[in-house]
């Protein structure tokens, strides 16, 4: 196990999550999906300090060098249905803002969340969250949440074409970070704001869109019903972006966003 990811066998010990983790891994999410389908319990958390095939949203392959980032995914088995499922990924881009801010605290820093499911850091992506379902009938028998950040990949690692758009940890700061701590408080702000997802969900929209990139940024929205273009304005109860256009209000589920100003 490498050295930086060894705290997890101490925080595995005072807490309800289970750490599952691989030297290198297809992907976390089809893993913890794959654990998932044969019952494995709520709050498994499967880590890879490798991703063979790494993705994101959309089917697209996430960039996963070895001993670097953070790839992992976590089981979740929600037994109500009193939120939406797209709060969750808002959920999870928010722990991860808010750990990064506490890790890199006392640097000068631009973190902020990016509608759907990125945060980025001065302008440049560093992680992302990829929620899948599993359903038996009409309602989720799990949900499965990845959460990739990049922590310790140089520049060099990034191909040349996306260089203007991702960005690490150590690339912003000029410092190295230990993973496993920052595992730590992620799962931390996630499973406290999993929590209030039953009880008041609106702390969280508030909160992510106090944190947010796309609220007030005239966006160009590209979904399966066409193109929109507005002024995104708010984060509805369910997690859909409200777009201020000019031949109304519009309300997006799920879409990929480019801000235009």
């Amino acid at each position: 196990m490498p050295k930086d990811l060894q705290c997890l066998a101490q925080i595995q010990e005072k807490t309800e999550f289970t750490f599952l983790l691989y030297r290198s891994i297809d992907s976390t999410n089809s893993e913890a999906k794959r654990l998932a389908e044969r019952s494995c319990p709520e709050w498994t958390v499967v880590i890879a300090d490798a991703q063979r095939s790494g993705r994101g949203r959309h089917g697209r392959s996430w960039l996963s060098p070895e001993g670097v980032n953070i790839y992992m995914s976590i089981i979740l088995r929600p037994s109500a249905s009193t939120f939406h499922y797209n709060l969750i990924g808002l959920a999870a881009g928010l722990s991860v803002l808010e750990a990064v801010r506490e890790t890199v605290k006392g640097t000068k820093k631009e973190l902020y969340c990016k509608w759907p499911n990125d945060v980025v850091f001065n302008s440049k992506k560093i992680s992302g969250v990829l929620s899948e379902a599993g359903f038996k009938g009409s309602r989720p028998d799990y949900i499965v949440v990845g959460v990739g950040v990049n922590v310790n990949m140089t520049r060099e690692q990034i191909p040349v074409e996306l260089r203007g758009a991702a960005t690490s940890l150590a690339i912003e700061t000029g410092e190295r970070y230990n993973r496993g701590l920052l595992i730590k408080e992620i799962l931390g702000n996630f499973r406290g704001y999993y929590s209030m997802l039953e009880t008041d969900s609106t702390l969280i929209v508030k909160r992510w869109s106090e944190n947010s990139l796309t609220i007030s940024s005239r966006v160009r929205a590209y979904t399966h019903e066409g193109v929109i273009e507005g002024v995104a304005v708010a984060i509805d109860e369910r997690g859909f972006l409200v777009i201020h256009t000019d031949g109304g209000m519009r309300k997006v589920s799920s879409a990929d966003i480019i801000h235009l100003r």
